[in-house]
């Protein structure tokens, strides 16, 4: 526990740029995460993925396709729209991705965002090779790279693509924090390593990383 709380409670001392990469499905979460760090100057970059980033491209008012949007607003999330779309107004810091794979046939797909059919009946299950080329790009700049959350459907090697190379890069940054949970299943699956500290908390790490207090926490110093 010292341990996290040595990491996760000091990250504005970490080297700069900062680059947070938000993916999974805990998208309540991560808003918060993303939200936090853009308002108190602790991220120079927010990249987002998964359905953390199908959220942000229908907040940004992307045609995302018939699957991935019911998928979105089935689950709940129109507040979570809001909230990312008041963001991306106000913080150019939060990106979201250029193109997504999708399974046709039983075979992926590339389509950039733009050119998404409204009418596509199957679900966006990775970021495609353009929005990681972006993505890698700016995590290879990085000083600091904090990871939560897969970029996509990883237990499917058809569609771990966009984890395992951005996870792969990230491992390279001089400071890489893995947030936990579903993402240190991800690189334990993927096999990569090389992460300056590997979060049990999952939740907890979010929190702290949100800036909230955690109660046994404020309890055990008490």
């Amino acid at each position: 526990m010292e341990r996290e709380l040595d990491v996760l409670a000091t990250i504005e001392d970490t080297p700069r740029p900062r680059v947070y990469l938000l993916g999974g499905a805990k998208v309540g979460d991560s808003i918060g995460v993303a939200r936090s760090v853009l308002e108190r100057g602790l991220a120079d970059t927010v990249l987002t993925a998964g359905l953390v980033g199908n959220v942000c491209l229908l907040a940004s008012g992307a045609e995302l396709g018939t699957a991935s949007a019911e998928f979105v607003y089935d689950q709940g999330y129109w507040d979570e729209i809001d909230r990312a779309g008041e963001l991306l107004d106000a913080h150019d810091e939060l990106r979201v991705p250029a193109d997504v794979a999708i399974e046709r046939n039983g075979e992926r797909h590339e389509i950039p965002v733009a050119e998404l059919p409204q009418e596509t009946e199957t679900p966006a299950m990775d970021v495609g090779s353009e929005t990681v080329a972006a993505y890698s790009e700016i995590l290879d700049d990085a000083g600091t790279v904090i990871l939560n959350g897969p970029a996509g459907v990883f237990e499917e090697e058809t569609f771990a693509h966009g984890t395992r190379e951005l996870y792969s890069t990230a491992s390279e940054a001089d400071h890489s924090i893995v947030g936990g949970g579903d993402t240190a299943a991800a690189i334990r699956r993927l096999g990569i390593d090389g992460f300056s500290h590997v979060s049990t908390g999952g939740g907890a790490s979010l929190a702290l990383l949100a800036g909230d207090s955690l109660p046994a926490v404020e309890a055990l110093d008490e």
